[in-house]
Formats: structure tokens, C-alpha cells, sequence
């Protein structure tokens, strides 16, 4: 569970911070939202607490995380990840691969 003020990456929309966390009566039943203000853009996000992690919400990497991924990319240029899916179906996996918590598995879209 993430807390307030805690930064978060949301794939496709960047980094955020979590400003709150709000509980609203959906339909009859209790649901807990965080608030993400995505940095880049002042976007606000509502994400359900239970969702997040389905969603790929997830926490920053460490320096030592980011460097790692980084040579990784920089050491491979020739790494071909196509698996001759028509596009439709390389789209569908590759927005699965963006939610992964697994920054190397995000890298490998790249």
C-alpha cells in the first residue's frame, strides 16, 4: 500500500506523487482511491486502492535499479524483442509489459 505524498510512477502517464488517499461510495459500495497528481502535467488521477497494482502503479526505482536497466539497454542495441504479431497484438503486449512492476521487463518495450 502506498502512503501519502509518496512518489509513484503511472505507466503512461509518468511520475506522480499520491496527495491523498480518499474512500467514496460507488454504487452502494465503500472504494478507496488514491489521488495522483502526475508531475509533468498536473494531471489528477483517481486509482482504486485494490486496482493499483493491476494498473502497474508502482514506486521509483533506486538510482542503483535505474543504472542497472540503463547498461543493460545500452550493452543490447541490437536486442530484438518483435515476435511477428501483426500489430494489434504487439500493441496489447506491450501496454501488458508498460504495467509490470519490473522495470526490465518495461525496458525490454523499448
Amino acid at each position: 500500500m502506498f502512503t501519502s505524498e509518496q512518489l509513484v510512477v503511472y505507466p503512461a502517464q509518468g511520475v506522480g506523487q499520491i496527495e491523498r488517499i480518499d474512500s467514496q461510495n460507488i454504487g452502494g459500495s465503500a472504494c478507496d482511491f488514491y489521488i495522483v497528481r502526475i508531475r509533468a502535467n498536473s494531471i489528477t488521477l483517481m486509482v482504486p486502492v485494490k486496482n493499483a497494482s493491476n494498473v502497474g502503479l508502482r514506486t521509483l526505482v533506486s538510482t542503483k535499479e535505474a543504472e542497472h536497466i540503463w547498461n543493460a539497454l545500452r550493452n543490447n542495441p541490437q536486442q530484438t524483442v518483435h515476435t511477428g504479431q501483426n500489430w494489434n497484438r504487439r500493441f496489447r503486449e506491450y501496454s501488458e509489459r508498460l504495467k509490470s512492476p519490473d522495470l526490465s521487463i518495461v525496458a525490454n518495450v523499448l
